[in-house]
Formats: C-alpha cells, sequence, structure tokens
C-alpha cells in the first residue's frame, strides 16, 4: 500500500504545480520531539570535522550545544540533531549510562540507528519523476548518457528518450506498494523505408 505522506505528497504536488514538500528544518524537528526542553529555542548547531567518524554527533553537557559532523546526508544529520537535542532534553531510557534508549527502541536507540519521522520527508514528484527518467535510463542502449529523457505530468505518465533519430517510449504507473510499473511503448509513426 502506498505511504499516506506519499498519498499526499503526491496530491499536494498535481494539485499545486510548483509546490513541493518543504526542506525539513532540524531544529524545529529537535523542538517538535523534545517539547519542554531547557534547550527549546536554544539549540546551537555545530560542525566539527574532529568528531570520531563513528559517531555522527554529541550533546555538550552544561549548554545548549550540539556538535554534528560534517558531510552527513540531510536526513541523517537531522536525525542526529534529534537525538541530541533528546540528550539536551534529559531524556533517560535506562539503555546505557549516556541516557540512550535499547537498540532499536526509536531516536534515542543506543545502535544510533533511530529516525525521527519528521526528518525523512516523503518524496515530491519531481524527485519521483527523477527517479522513473534513472529507470528508463538504466534499461537504454549505451551510451546512456547520450539519451535526452523527459517525462511527462500525472501518476500515470509517459517518459520520452530520444538521440540523435532515435526515439523511445515508456508509460509508467506508480503501483499502490509505491514502486514503478513500466513498460515501453510501440512507435506511434511507422518508420521510413529506404528509397
Amino acid at each position: 500500500m502506498i505511504h499516506p505522506a506519499l498519498a499526499l505528497a503526491l496530491v499536494l504536488a498535481l494539485a499545486l504545480p510548483g509546490v513541493a514538500v518543504a526542506n525539513v528544518d532540524p531544529l524545529a524537528q529537535a523542538e517538535m520531539a523534545w517539547p519542554g526542553s531547557p534547550c527549546a529555542g536554544s539549540l546551537d548547531v555545530v560542525h566539527d570535522p574532529l568528531l570520531p567518524a563513528d559517531r555522527d554527533g554529541e550533546f555538550k553537557r552544561g549548554t545548549c550545544t550540539v556538535v554534528i559532523r560534517p558531510g552527513l546526508p540531510r536526513e541523517r544529520e537531522c536525525d542526529a540533531i534529534v537525538h541530541e537535542a533528546g540528550h539536551a532534553a534529559g531524556f533517560d531510557g535506562g539503555g546505557d549510562h549516556y541516557g540512550h534508549a535499547p537498540a532499536g527502541q526509536g531516536i534515542m536507540a543506543l545502535d544510533g540507528q533511530g529516525e525521527w519521522p519528521g526528518c525523512h520527508p516523503p518524496p515530491t514528484l519531481a524527485d519521483i519523476r527523477a527517479d522513473a527518467r534513472d529507470e528508463v535510463r538504466s534499461v537504454l542502449p549505451s551510451p546512456r548518457a547520450a539519451w535526452s529523457v523527459t517525462c511527462g505530468p500525472g501518476l500515470r505518465f509517459v517518459c520520452r528518450a530520444s538521440r540523435a533519430r532515435s526515439s523511445r517510449r515508456y508509460r509508467f504507473v506508480l503501483t499502490m506498494s509505491g514502486n514503478f510499473d513500466f513498460a515501453q511503448l510501440a512507435d506511434r509513426r511507422p518508420r521510413r523505408r529506404g528509397k
């Protein structure tokens, strides 16, 4: 079944062309995750390249400063900020003496694999079209970079791939599972025969 947030994003993208799901604000997500935190509204995020590679972030006790390792993907950085803000809020999950929850128990998990839902927005229609273009490009003859691929509007759309004198069309349908079904369409115009 399609994720409800994805369905909403698709409906919004279709109803309001040019409107995409907004970028996530990690500090706003931290405040939503930890209302009433003593650092709410005053959390400071610092990027430190000297932070050990096995850690995405750390909270400086006695301050409202979160230190994050630079270069993290945006969603993972957001998760790290929300996690460290949990320490600032005084979270104690009983998983260890640092206040983590047991492994696999959400954003404050000891294993560092927790995700905060607000840090992972559903894809926009533009993201879906980009994925469709990548799918088409993956089945085209080499050199694939030479092909120009464009995709039309809607949830049932046609992508057209062309290069030099060659052209191919693919119909895409977004399934209820959130995956694509696509098939190459027959050419609409007959090919010219040599003289």
